[in-house]
């Protein structure tokens, strides 16, 4: 297991450990498109959401979920990295070995090339020794690593494709031809592929992480629901998961079940603004608002100079008191409005509330906060 980041989560994926690059051309059999794919990587910050700078002011922020949108929900991928396995690289700094043929001298060539990060050349050399034996499966390795590198996975697919062919019972070929497809934003072919690394690997948890994801960015949130409880029941440590399973609640209407994701997301990654503020909008929507204010307390400990936070917590206090009538609730609230406004004096809202609630309110306060 490796580890959105879901920025977070496993053993992560080893980035193309295996490069390989000469002439344009077509692998046999296939005919790439012209130009790369225009489709940007997606990348992964550890296994949370990024922390907004900052809240809109005295507004909750929005719980951090990106159900329905594809390229929010891809981003979120922990495991989106293609898989390579050697093929004939040399280690740095050790000369070219001594190779019988011309077919060796170009794999090697390309191994060189992409040990130097130039996946240009090293596609073009590993695309010359395809000229000689089309079917080389080392060559097509190195060829789908380079063209991987480069972000070209429209070229890259039939690559993987002829790999799976030459070799069906390797599953890394088809991870791979999965992860391209989802790459291109090919959802449907890409979830049936990684089914069927499923259907030969029950517990291959990070096939199942990626199909949640995809479930997930096409709006299948039932499916993507199974799929996430299927992972956090296999990778209990992955927070990313967690995280992914609570946006999904959230978009199903289950806040009490959000909740609960996002407290396990949270105890995982405990140095986590976002997590903390996606368990307390979650308890406030379950009706928790004592637990909600705990986790936005903790926000508040994590970043004590965002004003939107303490603005947040001043809103989660008048909600109680208003839920309880207890002034010292209100009292709290007034507090935390002060504070943000300590931070940033120009929120004119923010400050009629701390004169309408306020001790100088008197008598002329609002019954319960009303």
């Amino acid at each position: 297991i490796m580890t959105r980041s879901i920025s977070t989560g496993l053993a992560l994926v080893v980035l193309l450990a295996n490069f390989g690059g000469c002439r344009k051309k077509a692998p046999p059999g296939a005919t790439p498109s012209a130009t790369p794919a225009t489709t940007s990587p997606t990348t992964v910050p550890g296994s949370s959401p990024a922390t907004r700078p900052s809240h809109p002011t005295f507004r909750p922020p929005p719980i951090l979920h990106s159900a329905v949108a594809g390229r929010k929900a891809l981003a979120r991928q922990v495991f989106d990295r293609i898989v390579s396995k050697p093929t004939s690289r040399p280690g740095a700094g050790e000369a070219i070995p001594q190779v019988p043929n011309e077919l060796q001298r170009h794999i090697v060539a390309g191994d060189r090339a992409l040990a130097r990060n130039d996946a240009a050349t090293g596609a073009k050399c590993f695309y010359r020794a395809l000229d000689i034996e089309p079917a080389h499966p080392g060559a097509l390795r190195g060829l789908a690593t380079a063209l991987a590198a480069a972000g070209r996975y429209r070229e890259v697919v039939p690559v993987y494709r002829m790999i799976h062919g030459i070799a069906p019972e390797d599953p890394v070929a088809l991870y791979n031809l999965a992860v391209a497809l989802s790459k291109m934003h090919q959802f449907t072919e890409a979830s049936r592929v990684y089914r069927k690394l499923l259907s030969q690997n029950a517990e291959d948890v990070r096939s199942r992480y990626n199909l949640a994801v995809l479930y997930q960015a096409q709006g299948k949130l039932d499916d993507a629901r199974r799929a996430w409880r299927e992972v956090v029941a296999r990778a209990p440590r992955l927070a990313s998961a967690h995280t992914s399973l609570g946006e999904v609640l959230v978009d199903l209407g289950d806040q009490q079940g959000a909740m609960l994701a996002y407290a396990e997301a949270a105890k995982l990654r405990p140095e986590s603004v976002t997590a903390w503020l996606n368990l307390a909008a979650a308890a406030e929507g379950a009706g928790s608002y004592g637990r909600a204010i705990v986790a936005t307390k903790r926000a508040t400990k994590l970043s004590a100079n965002d004003a939107g936070i303490w603005a947040r917590l001043g809103e989660l206090y008048l909600a109680l008191h208003r839920a309880t009538g207890q002034d010292r609730f209100l009292a709290n609230a007034v507090a935390a409005w002060q504070r943000s406004l300590e931070l940033n004096p120009a929120q004119p809202q923010l400050r009629s509330y701390v004169e309408t609630y306020g001790p100088e309110a008197g008598d002329d306060r609002p019954s319960k906060a009303n």
